[in-house]
């Protein structure tokens, strides 16, 4: 089975190097829904992805968590959103991943991440989906902007 990393911003190479993923093809989508969806929908579904990314969470601290399960994070909305399942490796402590639209600033779910890709990408139809995200920020945007910025 082929392997692909699937990061959304270059400053995430960083997380890639710390993972020690090497020797794998490296796709730079973008951030969001869109550049998910037009970098990733001609690839064959039996393709492995390994996302990695930064993601927010409310309480976690700063390290690196497996996605057990992603769904949407719509919180306005009053019907059920897909969930989906993403392989485990039991390398690191698994958790819930909420994926939007938008960077979140505050919300009342804790022990979780949030991020704005993952969700797509399962959504895609991707069925060997590993998800390695880092805690940045404490849903705080100045905060993660000063940590990707301590890569370059």
């Amino acid at each position: 089975m082929k392997q692909l990393i699937v990061i959304a911003e270059k400053e995430e190479l960083k997380l890639v190097e710390q993972l020690e993923l090497k020797n794998i093809p490296v796709l730079i989508t973008g951030v969001g829904a869109l550049n998910v969806i037009q970098a990733l929908n001609e690839l064959p579904k039996d393709i492995e992805i390994i996302n990695v990314g930064y993601a927010g969470s409310k309480n976690l601290t700063p390290d690196f968590y497996e996605v057990g399960v992603v769904t949407l994070n719509h919180p306005n909305v009053e019907y059920p959103e897909p969930r989906y399942f993403c392989k485990r490796t039991g390398r690191y402590a698994s958790k819930t991943c909420y994926t939007g639209c938008d960077f979140v600033l505050d919300t009342e779910l804790d022990d979780c991440l949030f991020d704005m890709e993952l969700a797509y990408i399962k959504s895609l139809g991707f069925k060997n989906v590993i998800s390695y995200k880092y805690v940045s920020d404490n849903l705080d945007l100045q905060e993660y902007r000063n940590k990707i910025n301590e890569s370059e």
